[in-house]
């Protein structure tokens, strides 16, 4: 038996994202689709929490920092090298039979239905 929790949205914000990354996502498969004849990939990167100069401001704060780890089920934010890493695998030859596919490089969060904060 499995129970899935859905984690409701938050935010106005977090709808609208979400909204966006369907809108990317369902965009890059019917581009697959059309580019494949063609031998055209196109594929998706769905990034978690990078540190990055864009995140510094939210990871700054260590307590800020402590609680979006514990949300991430490997409990860290990701580094720029695997998120470069996973890119470079959907670009290079070894995914030639690659199209049409959005990897998650998040730590699991995606994968995390239900989140709870201490």
């Amino acid at each position: 038996m499995y129970r899935v929790y859905l984690r409701p949205v938050r935010h106005r914000l977090d709808g609208q994202l979400l909204r966006g990354q369907a809108a990317v996502i369902n965009f890059s498969r019917a581009a697959a689709s059309e580019g494949a004849p063609h031998n055209i990939r196109c594929n998706v990167i769905i990034p978690g929490v990078v540190d990055t100069p864009a995140t510094a401001g939210m990871l700054g704060d260590a307590k800020t920092r402590t609680n979006t780890e514990k949300v991430i089920p490997m409990k860290r934010v990701g580094l720029p090298v695997e998120l470069a890493n996973a890119i470079l695998f959907l670009a290079s030859d070894e995914a030639s039979y690659v199209t049409g596919a959005s990897l998650a490089v998040d730590g699991g969060r995606g994968s995390d239905l239900y989140t709870v904060l201490d």
